[in-house]
């Protein structure tokens, strides 16, 4: 049996879809309000209980039977922490999408954090296609997104491209992070979506974690988003956030949601990478491209592939982000079951190659 902590939000309701389409295990859901039980069609194998993440005890009653549990409360403080201790004691393995560090420490089994499509899949991409080169030299990573913003997600996104460990207007450039004068345009079109997409340079963890195990020279990171008033938000959010975080979340939440009711969603990740493809020195350029309807189910999908990855050795043991995980060609492969989630292409050349109707899955 899995438990679902947040199994009524967009992420939590995916996960759920996934494991009862794609696996036979049993599912428990857990909230603080059992009783409204996920509309629509579901099959004998759900069940509700309830828990309070910031009530510890609730979580232990909660895991009893469980093999393993995943948080999708979107909750990233030391309650979740607790709470994953918890687990971890009762021999029960855990996944959590947010990227928490003090989950490192929380004990011994199986503890993987960052299991969404960025952090998560979107650095095991840039892995799997970086070993595809006998040496990849430069990186061009993207990922686009026009998704509803909940209030949790809206303040994990800010805390997280705020955060000082993450850095705007950055670079890898021989081999280090660097400052970088300027990027041209930053306003581009790109194959999963028809919208412009306006580009943000960042580098966080995970980027600096794919470039110095790939051995890159240089490289640069975007997040491009799509939506008028969700880039407008944005762009107030660093001057707003300082001043009133809860006005800066909100805004973001309420301009995502427009958004997405007038223009639709959509999640793509695009990767180009150049080097030496061959033992001759050849040198050459690899594009990887992945498209999905919509963020949460992307997100959803990795989560839940995550969660039954616990029961082989694709995930070891341990805490670790799953970025960490040392072997993304066998993670990506067991995503694969997946298959009416997302597209997912890799070509010989430069992106322009996916600027036209694609051809044929890879």
């Amino acid at each position: 049996m899995v438990g679902i902590l947040g199994g009524y939000g967009d992420i939590g309701r995916n996960v759920t879809a996934f494991l009862e389409k794609y696996s036979d295990v049993k599912i428990r859901i857990g909230s603080r309000h059992p009783e409204r039980k996920l509309s629509g069609e579901h099959s004998d194998r759900i069940s509700y209980e309830y828990v309070d993440i910031t009530d510890i005890e609730s979580v232990r009653q909660f895991v009893k039977g469980c093999d393993a549990v995943v948080n999708c409360t979107g909750c990233n403080d030391d309650n979740v922490v607790a709470a994953a201790a918890a687990i971890s004691a009762a021999e029960c393995g855990y996944v959590d999408l947010c990227m928490n560090e003090k989950l490192k420490n929380t004990g011994k089994g199986k503890v993987v954090y960052g299991c969404g499509s960025i952090p998560g899949l979107a650095e095991l991409m840039m892995l799997y296609l970086g070993r595809t080169f006998v040496q990849p030299e430069d990186m061009t990573f993207i990922y686009g997104a026009l998704g509803s913003f909940s209030l949790t997600a809206a303040q994990d996104y800010l805390e997280g491209v705020l955060k000082s460990s993450n850095r705007s207007m950055v670079c890898w450039k021989n081999g280090s992070v660097t400052e970088c004068d300027s990027f041209t345009e930053l306003e581009q079109r790109f194959p999963f979506t028809d919208e412009k997409c306006m580009m943000f340079p960042y580098m966080d963890e995970g980027a600096v974690y794919a470039a110095s195990e790939l051995g890159l020279s240089s490289g640069s990171w975007y997040m491009a988003f799509a939506g008028k008033r969700t880039l407008q938000a944005l762009e107030n959010s660093s001057a707003v956030y300082t001043k009133d975080r809860n006005r800066a979340i909100q805004a973001l939440s309420t301009a995502s949601q427009l958004d997405c009711a007038e223009k639709g969603k959509f999640a793509g990740i695009l990767i180009e990478v150049k080097g030496i493809i061959n033992k001759e020195g050849d040198k050459g350029t690899r594009t990887l491209y992945l498209r999905c309807d919509d963020p949460s189910r992307l997100t959803g999908a990795v989560a839940a592939a995550a969660l039954l990855a616990l029961g082989t050795d694709i995930l070891p043991e341990g805490a670790y982000p799953l970025y960490k995980c040392g072997q993304p060609g066998k993670f990506i492969k067991y995503l694969e079951e997946f298959r009416d989630v997302f597209g997912f292409y890799i070509a010989d050349g430069d992106r322009s190659v996916f600027m036209e109707d694609i051809e044929g899955e890879i």
